[in-house]
């Protein structure tokens, strides 16, 4: 069950006219107000962009986003257009979808891909890059299905972490709120300090009539 605020897209513009449902993006991270206007400014990336032939920063990389590689030859690549929107569609807001064409990029652009060109020339397939990490990490199906939710449960590895890291950061900031130095010198008053953030136990409490 989730726990806490949701934030949902509802791309109701995009469907054809007189289509019932509206495809739907959720926001999976804390809310927090600069992760939220990266997340909306994603939204308005196209859904996957061909690897950039001089090596610049894609505008998925700028937002920080993880970057979703499928990677194809001649013969397979009708197939892997189609599978990068798709992925773009799934992931959206999440992570940016860039298509490699073996057959059309130099070798020394999938050098700087990965160290295990072998791999990456095992196609169709696909890898993810999450975001701050140089490591590719291949998927080991091309199918859709299963495709999308090895990389979902790859991605929510990261951001329960991420989740984590934010909760304990935002207690240490409630906690650092009052310095050492004003609390009184004095036993009472200290425990009194300590405890502030503790839930207290109501069980024995009588209730007011």
């Amino acid at each position: 069950a989730m726990t806490g605020p949701t934030l949902w897209v509802l791309h109701c513009s995009e469907e054809e006219k007189g289509s019932k449902t509206c495809r739907q993006t959720r926001f999976r991270q804390p809310i927090v107000l600069s992760d939220v206007l990266i997340f909306v400014k994603s939204l308005k990336l196209p859904s996957f962009v061909d690897l950039p032939v001089n090596q610049e920063p894609t505008q998925y990389e700028t937002l920080g986003l993880h970057l979703i590689y499928v990677v194809t030859d001649n013969s397979n690549a009708h197939e892997a257009r189609d599978m990068a929107g798709k992925l773009g569609r799934a992931f959206r807001g999440v992570a940016g979808v860039i298509y490699v064409n073996i057959d059309t990029v130099s070798e020394s652009t999938l050098d700087t891909l990965t160290a295990d060109t072998e791999r990456l020339r095992e196609v169709p397939t696909a890898a993810i890059q999450l975001n701050r990490q140089d490591e590719l990490t291949f998927m080991h199906s091309f199918t859709e299905g299963p495709l999308v939710e090895n990389l979902e449960g790859y991605i929510s590895i990261h951001t329960e972490g991420k989740k984590k890291k934010h909760k304990k950061q935002a207690e240490e900031d409630e906690y650092d709120e009052v310095s050492e130095e004003e609390v009184q010198d004095d036993v009472v008053a200290e425990a009194v300090y300590r405890n502030r953030f503790a839930q207290l136990d109501f069980t024995y409490a009588p209730a007011l009539t």
